[in-house]
């Protein structure tokens, strides 16, 4: 006999999910256009602003794994509301931080808390909705979060440069009341009907044999290990405009915060942009695999120019071209690895994914915070457009076991 569906409640859930996931973004994203101009204005210099950062790589690495067990023993509503807290008190410790290790602390709180919202909104909203005898049509609802969280990212880092003409600091306390606030209406509202507390059965042997077999199975698959290795290449070599674009705009074009906050709207209409183009691209290429590549190429010609010009008429259109390619390579990754991944290797191949990813962030940022300290912003730029140049035809040439 099939179950009843309450529609109503469906609606509520739905509306609850864009809700928390929209101003989730936001409370977030108020540091996102001067979060680099924040660090330099506290002292520290090209390579120290990026080490910072490798902190929370790290502390995501180490943490990121045991995130199932988090939400076992938590369940998915207390994880979500747990990240609001932890993330909030990271902000706080930013907004009162006055040296290196203070922003390293907050940077490790803000990696466990990133841990607790992992996946969590989004499975506490699949298993209420099908709690409810819902089934299908999910995807429409997470195609429109998606809009949302954009929404959500944009205003956030508009009010935030805003919010930062006075003090570059206070987007960070604004981020934090922001996440204080929603971790309490979550509190309140929030519901999980269907959730069963589970014993907590982790320990330190679940990473080691995660990873083990993380490791195996994504080295025994050629085509898998193929992708994931081309994509902690890209992730290592944009690494140095991620972390410096924001300087580059202040220091060669005397943007203010409100510019940065307009640069950043710019940068996600473009990444929205090359998502959209991205199936066009596929269909056009032909092949899963050359289009993954070939679309890097869009990113490859953006760094170079945007690093060897220096009139902002040039830099900037260039900048936001190279988003395109970064827009596209998601969803092009996605698929090739949906169709390749078996449903019980899922998770272990995720996970290798995210290792081997985060294994390139850190580099990306230790050799591109070097490159800028010692020579300067646009040294690390060409490094890493050439960079692309070469990983491009090695990989378009290299076999990647499908025959």
């Amino acid at each position: 006999m099939r179950q009843s569906i309450d529609r109503h409640k469906v609606r509520s859930i739905v509306w609850q999910y864009y809700l928390f996931s929209g101003c989730f973004t936001t409370a977030l994203s108020f540091i996102f256009s001067t979060y680099s101009v924040f660090l330099i204005a506290k002292g520290f210099d090209l390579l120290q602003m990026n080490l910072v950062n490798c902190f929370f790589v790290v502390g995501v690495f180490c943490m990121e794994i045991p995130t199932g067990a988090y939400a076992d023993v938590l369940g998915r509503r207390n994880s979500f509301i747990a990240a609001c807290f932890v993330l909030s008190a990271a902000m706080g410790i930013y907004y009162m931080a006055d040296s290196f290790w203070m922003c390293v602390l907050a940077e490790l709180i803000g990696a466990a808390g990133s841990a607790f919202c992992s996946g969590s909104l989004e499975a506490w909203a699949v298993d209420s909705v099908k709690h409810t005898g819902m089934r299908g049509q999910l995807h429409s609802i997470f195609r429109r979060e998606q809009y949302v969280v954009r929404i959500g990212s944009i205003i956030g880092s508009l009010l935030g440069g805003y919010i930062a003409q006075g003090d570059l600091a206070l987007p960070w306390l604004y981020s934090s009341v922001g996440l204080f606030v929603l971790g309490i209406v979550a509190l309140c509202i929030m519901r999980e009907e269907y959730f069963e507390r589970k014993q907590f059965t982790f320990s330190l042997s679940v990473i080691r044999t995660v990873i083990v077999e993380s490791i195996r199975y994504g080295v025994r698959r050629k085509s898998v290990l193929y992708v994931v290795i081309f994509g902690s290449l890209i992730t290592m070599c944009v690494q140095p405009l991620n972390m410096q674009w924001q300087l580059r705009l202040v220091q060669d074009f005397s943007f203010n915060t409100m510019g940065l906050s307009w640069g950043y709207v710019g940068i996600s209409i473009f990444v929205m942009l090359g998502s959209f183009l991205s199936r066009k691209f596929m269909e056009r290429v032909g092949n899963e695999k050359r289009a993954l590549i070939l679309s890097q190429a869009i990113t490859t010609a953006g760094v170079l120019v945007a690093a060897c010009m220096v009139g902002a008429w040039i830099v900037l259109p260039a900048f936001l071209v190279h988003e395109i390619g970064r827009g596209m390579i998601v969803p092009l990754k996605r698929a090739y690895m949906n169709k390749r991944i078996p449903s019980k290797q899922r998770a272990t191949i995720l996970s290798f994914d995210s290792m081997v990813n985060n294994a390139g962030a850190f580099i990306g940022l230790v050799v591109g915070g070097w490159l800028a300290k010692y020579y300067s912003i646009s040294t690390a730029w060409i490094v890493s457009g050439v960079a692309l140049a070469i990983t491009i035809p090695v990989f378009l040439k290299l076999k990647n076991g499908d025959g």
